[in-house]
This record gives structure tokens, C-alpha cells and sequence, in this order.
């Protein structure tokens, strides 16, 4: 009798772990176990993925040497570019060594109808010879700790903000708060800002 029971309950627990597995797989099949986790780093990747251009763009745009960093139509570094390539140069935990020139414009570089391609190589000229004084600059800035500068030359688009603006949206901003509270009542004991007095019981 006792080894009866015994095998009994033996198939009984066996009986339950399957039954249990098989649940399980059923559960699998029926439902996606990884809810809500899958969907959520899905949705997180979306996100990034269109965030992450736009923090690459940005910093292409901060470290571009734009034309106005040189005297116009020369190779030769103002004292606001030769700031601002110390400041790339001394960007921590360490300087990109991605540089960006902004190519020579119209204040560099007149068009001519009659003979464009003069202008071209004007332009081309006057490109190298600016990418020659960043190297200069930049290798006298770090050497101390050497850094394997590259300068490409491209044609951004310059971003910037009215003035004008920028304080509208500002002033409007600090605008914006209330400091007053509608009154709320004048009888006995009301103030026009409420009530006076000690609360009833």
C-alpha cells in the first residue's frame, strides 16, 4: 500500500511539471514574454536614432573654422579664430581631431561672368592655403601633446537666431507669471484675498 502511494504521488508531481511546461510553452506561443521591454527599447531606439543626427550635425557646425575667422580674402587667422581653435584645441577629455573650413565666400572671392573659372581657382587657391594656416595653428597648439589634425573642407549652411527675436520670446517668457489671486469673497471675516481669520471648526 505504501509503495502505491508512493508512485502515485511520483506521477503526480511529474504530471504537474509537465503539465506546467507544456503551460508555459503555450504561454510562449500565445503571448510575447519580452512586453513591455521589447516595444519600449524599440520606441527608445526611434528616438535616439533621430536625436543622434542631430547631435552629429551640431557638432560638425562647432567645429567648423568659418570664413570669418580669417581677413577677408587672405590666408591670415583673426583674433577670434586663433581663440576659437584654442578652445577645440583644448575641448576635454580630448580635442576632435575632425576640423571642418567653412570654403572661401563671395567676400573672399568675387564671381566674374566673363571668366568664372578665374574665380574657381581663385577659391580653390585660397582654400588650401587656409587649410595650410590651420595646420599651422593647430600643431603649434598642441605641441605639447601632439593630435593627428584633419581639416576637410565644406559649404554649411550658417545657423543663427535674430536678436530681436530671441528677446520677444524672453521678454514674453518672464511675462508670463501671475502674481495676483482673484478675490474670493467679501463677507464677515473674508478678506478680498480670503479668508481673515481662524478657520471654523
Amino acid at each position: 500500500m505504501n509503495g502505491f502511494i508512493t508512485r502515485a504521488f511520483v506521477a503526480g508531481c511529474v504530471g504537474a511539471a509537465l503539465t506546467v511546461l507544456g503551460g508555459c510553452r503555450l504561454y510562449d506561443r500565445l503571448v510575447d514574454p519580452c512586453w513591455p521591454e521589447r516595444y519600449n527599447s524599440q520606441a527608445r531606439e526611434s528616438v535616439e536614432e533621430a536625436f543622434g543626427t542631430q547631435v552629429f550635425n551640431g557638432h560638425i557646425l562647432d567645429q567648423t573654422v568659418w570664413a570669418d575667422f580669417f581677413e577677408p580674402a587672405t590666408d591670415k587667422l583673426t583674433l577670434g579664430g586663433q581663440t576659437y581653435l584654442t578652445h577645440l584645441a583644448r575641448v576635454r577629455p580630448h580635442p576632435d581631431p575632425k576640423v571642418y573650413l567653412q570654403t572661401a565666400t563671395a567676400n573672399d572671392v568675387v564671381y566674374d561672368p566673363a571668366a568664372p573659372e578665374k574665380g574657381v581657382n581663385a577659391r580653390r587657391e585660397l582654400n588650401q592655403k587656409r587649410v595650410e594656416a590651420l595646420y599651422k595653428f593647430l600643431n603649434y597648439a598642441t605641441a605639447d601633446r601632439p593630435v593627428a589634425w584633419q581639416v576637410d573642407i565644406h559649404d554649411p549652411t550658417e545657423k543663427s537666431l535674430s536678436a530681436v527675436q530671441m528677446d520677444i520670446s524672453i521678454r514674453r517668457h518672464q511675462l508670463n507669471a501671475q502674481g495676483l489671486l482673484p478675490p474670493q469673497g467679501t463677507g464677515p471675516g473674508m478678506a478680498p484675498g480670503g479668508p481673515t481669520g481662524p478657520s471654523p471648526r
